[in-house]
């Protein structure tokens, strides 16, 4: 893959099958027995992108180039199908409303509980009302993340909420480890955060293309605050819209079951307010008795 000098060579090892499965929920990287857990069972022998992979797409491939690779038939369709979601959403959160209605067709196919939403979105052309479209659309299909996954990645279906709050996507590609092997990983997680140089075939304007929409993603912050504000915008500016209720219900929730920093219980609280000041007697209004906080 380092040496792939066209995208179709690139993306023909991006996704690799592992040559074994662990849970390492302790550090040590031992092997899970596989006959003995579903987990294995169901993932061994399929291809996964790796962590070389997975940055230079996260990190380096601009847009252009994603909607490329998700048209391609280079990979198998589990990758395939991470890409496509990641490179919809990245398009319609960075507002490349062209490049978004390019992925969405295909993903309607790789997806198609998402179709409904995906045809809301291709079927409006104001640059507004498509971005609370993918807001509406990422607030119900909580696995919806503008990256793709590496290694097995999240195991809950897209439209179901992780127990584990894996939802709305996590800024952190590793996840902090435990206070007792911290400095035995401190090593592994400066490498596997550590993108390489970028991919050969890629020209300087798409090396800097890819550079300044991975800046502009990472400024986005924790999901469930930007969230909850853009949904906080969007009831402010489109009242008497029907979705925005359920939106801001669906946002409150955001930061009870996402990833979140010192600033989401401000944000849980505006969304909050917004729903019982102005939508008093909703059915979804009745529902959100709680905004949250650390």
């Amino acid at each position: 893959m380092l040496l792939a000098t066209s995208l179709p060579a690139f993306l023909a090892d991006a996704a690799r099958v592992p040559a074994s499965l662990s849970w390492d929920d302790d550090g040590r990287e031992i092997p899970a027995d596989e006959a003995d857990t579903d987990y294995t069972k169901a993932n061994l022998g399929k291809p996964f992108f790796a962590e070389d992979a997975g940055h230079a797409l996260n990190e380096q491939l601009p847009l252009s180039v994603l909607s490329e690779a998700v048209s391609s038939n280079a990979l198998a369709v589990g990758p395939r199908r991470d890409l496509a979601q990641a490179a919809w959403l990245r398009a319609a959160l960075l507002g490349d409303t062209r490049t978004a209605d390019e992925v969405a067709a295909v993903l309607a196919g790789l997806v198609p509980e998402l179709a409904a939403y995906l045809n809301s979105y291709l079927s409006t052309t104001q640059p507004d009302e498509k971005k609370y479209s993918a807001l509406y659309a990422w607030l119900k299909f909580p696995g919806l993340e503008p990256v793709v996954d590496i290694g097995v990645g999240r195991e809950t279906p897209l439209k179901q909420q992780d127990m584990l709050r894996d939802n709305w996507w996590c800024r952190s590609f590793v996840p902090p480890p435990e206070p007792e092997v911290l400095e035995e990983s401190r090593k592994i997680i400066e490498f596997t955060n550590a993108a390489g140089p970028p991919p050969a075939f890629l020209s300087p304007v798409e090396i800097e293309r890819g550079a300044k929409e991975w800046a502009s993603l990472k400024a986005f912050g924790t999901a469930p605050n930007y969230i909850a504000r853009q949904v906080v915008d969007w009831a402010n500016r489109k009242p008497n819209d029907p979705r925005v209720p359920e939106a801001l219900h669906l946002a409150v929730r955001t930061t009870r079951y996402g990833c979140t920093d010192k600033d989401t219980a401000r944000w849980s609280k505006a969304a909050f307010g917004v729903l019982h000041r102005k939508y008093p007697n909703n059915p979804w209004t009745k529902k959100t008795p709680y905004w949250f906080k650390d």
